[in-house]
C-alpha cells in the first residue's frame, strides 16, 4: 500500500495513482494555478469519501500553494466566511516540497517546443508527455519502452506521417532528461534496441502481440504497455458511447484533454468536430 489510504483518483477522465496526481498538483502550482485548484478539489473529495485525513491535508496544502481565494472552513460561521481574512490575497510563490518535485519524472525546465513539430498540430505535446510520465512498466525500460510509445502514437496518427523515429527519440531525450548522446544511426534496431526476438514487435501490429512475440513469454508485457498507452490517449466509440477498457483499435476517438481545440466548459470538455484526429469512425 502507498502513502495514502486512497490509492487511485479519477481525474481527468481516467483513474490514476494518487501520488502521481499529488505530484501533478504541485507541478502545476507554478504554471497553472487553476489546474492545481481543480486537482486539489478532486483530491479533497476523494479523501473525504475514504476518510483519508493525510490526503485531505495534502489537498488543503495544494489549495494554499495555488493561492486559492477561498480559505473558508466547513465548520466556520457565516461571519467568518465573509470577513476580510477570507478575501483573495496577493499571490505568493508556492513552497513545493522537494520530495514531491523529485517524483515528477523528467522536469528539467520550462517547456521547450523546438522538437514538437513531429506531432499532429491538433494535439498538445505537453499533455502527451504528462500521460507518458504516469505510465510505467517494471519489465520494459529505456528505449524499448519508448518504442512502444512511438508505435501507439503512430497508429493513432498523433505523430505526422513519415518516419520520425529519430526525431521522436530526440524529443524523449529532451523532455525526459535521458542523457542520451547524439545517435546518428536512424535504424530502428539501434534507436530502440530491437534485437533478437524483439524484432517481431516491429513486424506485428500491437493488437497481435502475444506472450510468444518476444522470447521467454515477455511479449505479454509489451502488449500490456501498448494497451495502457492506447487507453490513456484514446477511447473506443461503441454505439455512440465512449468505452475505456477496450483493446480494439477500431472506432477510436481522442481523449479531449490532449486536443488543442477542446475547451473545458463548467464540468466537461466541448470539442468541435474539426478538433479530433480520431473521431470514432
Amino acid at each position: 500500500m502507498g502513502r495514502y489510504k486512497t490509492e487511485r483518483i479519477f481525474y481527468p477522465n481516467r483513474w490514476q495513482p494518487t501520488e502521481n496526481l499529488v505530484a501533478d498538483g504541485y507541478w502545476y502550482a507554478q504554471r497553472n494555478r487553476v489546474e492545481t485548484i481543480e486537482i486539489a478539489a478532486h483530491i479533497m473529495n476523494a479523501a473525504h469519501e475514504n476518510n483519508d485525513e493525510e490526503l485531505f491535508n495534502v489537498g488543503r496544502d495544494l489549495m494554499q500553494v495555488a493561492n486559492s481565494p477561498c480559505k473558508f472552513q466547513t465548520n466556520a460561521s457565516a461571519e467568518t466566511a465573509t470577513d476580510i481574512n477570507n478575501r483573495p490575497s496577493e499571490q505568493i510563490a508556492p513552497a513545493i516540497p522537494v520530495e514531491l518535485l523529485k517524483k515528477v519524472e523528467g522536469i528539467c525546465e520550462d517547456w521547450d517546443d523546438s522538437l514538437d513539430g513531429i506531432f499532429n498540430e491538433k494535439v498538445k505535446p505537453t499533455e502527451i508527455k504528462k500521460a507518458i510520465s504516469n505510465i510505467t512498466s517494471d519489465k520494459i525500460t529505456n528505449r524499448r519502452f519508448y518504442y512502444v510509445v512511438y508505435r501507439i502514437l503512430k497508429i493513432i496518427n498523433w505523430i505526422k506521417s513519415g518516419d520520425h523515429e529519430s526525431e521522436f527519440m530526440q524529443w524523449v531525450n529532451l523532455h525526459f532528461c535521458c542523457g542520451w548522446g547524439k545517435n546518428k544511426n536512424r535504424k530502428k534496431r539501434f534507436l530502440f534496441n530491437l534485437e533478437d526476438s524483439a524484432k517481431n514487435l516491429d513486424i506485428l501490429h500491437p493488437s497481435e502481440w502475444t506472450d510468444d512475440t518476444v522470447k521467454g513469454g515477455k511479449g505479454r508485457h509489451y502488449r500490456k504497455l501498448a494497451m495502457d498507452l492506447k487507453k490513456a490517449f484514446v477511447q473506443n466509440l461503441v454505439k455512440n458511447q465512449r468505452v475505456d477498457d477496450s483493446e480494439s483499435f477500431e472506432h477510436l476517438i481522442d481523449r479531449p484533454q490532449f486536443l488543442r481545440g477542446a475547451q473545458w466548459i463548467i464540468d466537461k470538455y466541448l470539442v468541435p468536430d474539426g478538433a479530433y484526429i480520431n473521431n470514432g469512425k
